[in-house]
């Protein structure tokens, strides 16, 4: 019963993260950079998902070290 508590939790948790940080790109029109730097779609996933996720790893506790 804890397991599904904790799980429940952390994944409340992230939905919270992944809100904020949908609302900061946004907010700041980040897409909007990306296009106008020359970042756009040959192919594939999206651009803007593509640095939503790199972004948001901190913020989900993982480290590449």
């Amino acid at each position: 019963m804890e397991a599904t508590e904790i799980s429940q939790e952390s994944q409340e948790k992230i939905e919270r993260i992944t809100d904020r940080i949908g609302i900061f790109f946004a907010t700041f029109h980040v897409g909007t950079f990306l296009n106008r730097s020359g970042i756009c779609k040959v192919r594939g996933t999206s651009p803007l998902i593509i640095v939503k996720s790199i972004f948001g790893l901190p913020f989900y506790g993982v480290i590449f070290f």
